[in-house]
């Protein structure tokens, strides 16, 4: 679903939450999923992104193995439109959405 807002998300999280959502982000960096992210399973890589763009805010966005050599050449504050699964619509602690990375739409400055 292309155009969904975060704020649309928090109203009715129950309407999103498993649906597959097109949004422009920036990448920061890539992370390892502890104890205090209980959506992404302990272990997990994800990617750390601002957005959805223009919108502030972060989104975290959970990548394969196979998903994961593309964002590690990625230049940081590089923009991409992803299309993914939402898994949670914000975590235990903080209102940070998260998505399961399906495809990389476009980039925009090379990478993934």
């Amino acid at each position: 679903i292309p155009g969904v807002t975060v704020a649309q998300i928090r109203v009715d999280p129950a309407k999103y939450v498993g649906q597959l959502l097109e949004w422009r982000v920036q990448f920061i960096s890539i992370q390892t999923a502890d104890e205090l992210r209980p959506e992404i399973p302990k272990g997990a890589k994800y990617l750390l992104t601002r957005g959805p763009l223009p919108e502030p805010g972060f989104v975290y966005v959970i990548v394969t193995a196979q998903q994961l050599p593309a964002f590690q050449a990625a230049s940081p504050l590089q923009e991409c439109t992803v299309r993914g699964r939402l898994r949670a619509a914000q975590t235990r602690y903080l209102p940070t959405p998260v998505l399961e990375l399906v495809q990389v739409m476009d980039t925009k400055g090379g990478a993934p």
